[in-house]
């Protein structure tokens, strides 16, 4: 009987550990659907007006004049995805990153539950936004290029 105690203490101990050491590794996440891996693709299917629309109005808040043209998701050198776009003549070009849970792409969010974009100015061709660890960057890095970082209060999608 003692055995049987003991065996269940300890069981449910684990489980409790892989919970809490789950819910530590797990990323903060909005609630809008922006794509889904099909055949090892990732894709877009958050309706394209929409999307742009609302991104294109936090871009512009953060003193951007973004039309955005064209939108792809990409996996990043560290295995993480983005939500990119640009502008037609790709001088202006911004991402946000994305979460991938069982096969579907949502937008991550800040510690404080914001959504976080990037943008990167000044270079047609360079001058890349990325997303590594919550830190924004512009890469390969050109002369000159402007980093702009913009925060939005519940997320952006």
């Amino acid at each position: 009987m003692k055995k049987i105690k003991i065996k269940s203490i300890i069981q449910t101990t684990v489980v409790i550990l892989m919970l809490v050491s789950y819910s530590c590794i797990a990323q903060k996440h909005g609630n809008t659907l922006i794509g889904e891996i099909e055949n090892d693709v990732p894709v877009i299917t958050m309706d394209s007006k929409i999307l742009k629309a609302k991104w294109e109005a936090i871009l512009n808040e953060g003193g951007s004049e973004m039309n955005i043209s064209e939108v792809e998701i990409v996996e990043s050198r560290d295995g993480t995805y983005l939500l990119m776009c640009s502008n037609s003549d790709n001088s202006i070009s911004a991402c946000i990153a994305l979460v991938l849970i069982d096969n579907e792409f949502y937008e991550q969010l800040t510690e404080e539950g914001g959504g976080l974009t990037v943008s990167c100015s000044g270079c047609a061709l360079g001058c890349h936004p990325t997303i590594v660890n919550g830190k924004g960057y512009c890469e390969p890095l050109c002369t000159p290029c402007s980093k702009t970082e913009t925060l939005a209060s519940g997320g952006i999608m």
